[in-house]
């Protein structure tokens, strides 16, 4: 799937750089690849057609004038000063939900199916990765409203550790964080803080896992 992204060449401040896109982009990836697409190409640029200084993709780059230029002849903001060499300016939310889809499907894993009961907005999506034999439960809590506990059953685990990412809302553009890193403040693209999963153990199988409204988890079990 190539130039993907949640509005062609441009984007809705406070929906394609918030918190939502993030838990939007790992669901649309789970949905392509549950249809047997083998990867996807989000499109990221720092200008478009429409005249915007910065497309809503996952990063945003500083670059040299001349290059600048060389690319585009829409006039930049006013008073824009340019780098001398290309350096990151900004790591988008969208970045945290293609970061989460990677840690869920590691080694190629295969996509398991999934029992799903709930009347709320949430979506669950299950792999088991063929190197370590691990199973990764991912649930997305895309409910503003609605929180609680989680009850899941996989036969035959017995431990695992959660993994979550959360932001103060749906339409927040900092303050994310994914196993407790962000990227706010970043200089080189690398998740600022320490990072941390909470350790969960199960009886028969059966594991419960809070869950607070808009926010997703990542429930990683070994046997």
């Amino acid at each position: 799937m190539a130039e993907m992204n949640s509005l062609s060449s441009s984007g809705q401040d406070g929906v394609s750089n918030a918190f939502e896109a993030a838990l939007w982009a790992v669901d649309t990836m789970f949905e392509f690849a549950n249809v047997g697409i083998s990867g996807v190409n989000f499109h990221s640029n720092n200008w478009n057609s429409f005249n915007q200084w910065d497309a809503y993709g996952a990063f945003h780059f500083n670059v040299p004038e001349s290059q600048y230029l060389a690319s585009k002849s829409i006039a930049p903001p006013s008073g824009t000063q340019f780098s001398q060499q290309y350096s990151l300016r900004e790591v988008q939310s969208l970045y945290y939900g293609m970061l989460l889809f990677a840690e869920s499907t590691g080694h190629q894993s295969k996509l398991l199916p999934v029992d799903l009961q709930t009347n709320t907005n949430v979506k669950a999506w299950a792999t088991i990765d063929p190197t370590t034999n691990k199973v990764n439960v991912l649930v997305l809590n895309k409910d503003q409203s609605a929180s609680g506990v989680v009850s899941l059953t996989i036969p035959g685990y017995s431990s695992g550790v959660v993994t979550r990412m959360i932001a103060p809302t749906l339409s927040s553009k900092t303050g994310i964080t994914l196993g407790g890193q962000t990227f706010d403040g970043s200089q080189d693209g690398k998740a600022v803080g320490v990072e941390y999963g909470e350790t969960i153990t199960g009886e028969g199988g059966k594991f419960t896992v809070s869950s607070g409204a808009a926010s997703a988890f990542l429930l990683t079990l070994s046997k």
